[in-house]
């Protein structure tokens, strides 16, 4: 290989002679074309590493991306939360003071929990087994709770549909995650970089 560039420097500079000095020189031209090609790939280097770095400073830095990120997981784990309260304290309203929508009592059910499996599982999707366990065993025991409330009686049907919701909240966000590429362990927002 060495003796082909050298052949191929020596007829670039007319120098097809086969003397000694003629291939010494063109053997020094050889590590200085290899010496170019190296820095060629530094400088190619260079070249991509500044335009990412552009990129990055129309998007936002990595720490400011990081901190929306984390602004909107803190916020939808609040949301979530909230919402558990929410669901534990209307069903434990004595029938005097049920607060309705109008709307048939399992669809109720099945809308709060499957907002409540949703918000819950957005920010935190490597835990959504767990959340979905957590949510049908609130749906269970709030059932049950129901039977010693006034004016309130429990149904296994309203527990089924709450897990249903529950399981169709959490199923929804990890279907959207899944097809939208996003990193489940990168957080809310975050997408996976290339």
């Amino acid at each position: 290989m060495e003796s082909a560039n050298s052949y191929r420097l020596s007829a670039l500079r007319g120098n097809a002679g086969s003397d000694s000095s003629s291939v010494a020189a063109n053997d020094v031209d050889t590590g200085a074309l290899e010496n170019e090609s190296a820095t060629a790939q530094t400088n190619d280097q260079r070249v991509r590493y500044r335009l990412l770095q552009r990129h990055a400073a129309r998007r936002g830095s990595n720490d400011q991306r990081s901190a929306r990120a984390i602004g909107r997981t803190t916020g939808m784990r609040i949301a979530g939360f909230a919402s558990v309260g929410l669901i534990v304290s209307l069903s434990l309203l004595p029938g005097a003071l049920e607060i309705r929508t109008g709307l048939p009592g399992s669809f109720e059910h099945f809308a709060a929990y499957l907002g409540t499996g949703a918000v819950l599982t957005a920010p935190m999707p490597d835990r959504s087994g767990v959340i979905l366990l957590a949510l049908i065993a609130a749906a269970t025991v709030l059932e049950v709770f129901q039977g010693l409330v006034a004016d309130r009686s429990p149904a296994v049907v309203d527990a089924f549909v709450g897990g249903v919701g529950a399981a169709s909240g959490v199923g929804l966000i990890r279907f959207y995650r899944s097809w939208s590429g996003r990193d489940t362990a990168a957080g809310f927002g975050m997408r996976r970089l290339p």
